[in-house]
């Protein structure tokens, strides 16, 4: 199954594909494997994609036996172009409008409409000026794997011992086409953490409800 994804639109064009034994890729693409841990990886020639894992394709066919997101446009534009970034603030609500939580109130970040796939994966693409850092949280609400994919510019995902900044312990940074995997222990449960951006970024926020599978 392949389902065309307009939620980034006119800015993205992303592709949510599910179950292809032979997935054309032609022009440069960035794929993110959805796929949990007990399911199988992503089979690009002889290398494999594993859970949560993103690599950038170009001229092959993918074995996608469970879920994949892709970008199809990847890397043809850069929002160092203040234009581009300003069409996308225009279009996109602020993280404060979006989410109505008061850690977000200050926070320069736009995301997209949500995007529901699969019957259990939400994403949204976000912007995020440069040098801003999200509210640092380990609750989310709902029972779910996240995962930041860096689509342009840069950023990392900060971990830390407790809810204060002054007790950074980790940070996966994040170029483009990069995700930042699995962060959450055996249990489900989070460390305290943060996205925060470097330059001015544009990522992906991936939510899979875990649903009882791993």
């Amino acid at each position: 199954m392949i389902q065309k994804l307009d939620f980034a639109e006119p800015f993205f064009q992303a592709e949510y594909v599910e179950a292809e034994p032979a997935y054309p890729v032609r022009e440069r693409c960035l794929i993110l494997n959805l796929a949990g841990r007990s399911e199988s990886p992503v089979r690009i020639g002889t290398f494999l994609l594993e859970s949560f894992c993103s690599a950038v394709v170009t001229g092959a066919n993918l074995e996608i036996p469970g879920q994949a997101l892709v970008i199809r446009n990847f890397g043809s534009f850069s929002v160092e172009d203040g234009r581009t970034a300003k069409r996308m603030k225009q279009t996109w609500k602020s993280l404060w409008e979006y989410s109505r939580q008061e850690r977000n109130r200050n926070v320069p970040y736009y995301k997209s409409p949500r995007a529901v796939v699969g019957g259990r994966i939400g994403m949204n693409f976000c912007l995020a000026e440069a040098d801003a850092p999200s509210a640092i949280h380990r609750e989310h609400g709902e029972d779910f794997d996240e995962i930041h994919l860096q689509v342009c510019g840069t950023g990392r995902v900060q971990i830390f011992q407790d809810s204060d900044p002054g007790t950074l312990c980790g940070e996966l940074p994040l170029c483009p086409g990069t995700a930042n995997g699995r962060i959450w222990d055996e249990r489900g449960e989070y460390p305290w953490h943060r996205y925060h951006s470097c330059s001015r970024s544009v990522f992906v926020v991936i939510e899979k409800n875990r649903g009882g599978k791993a």
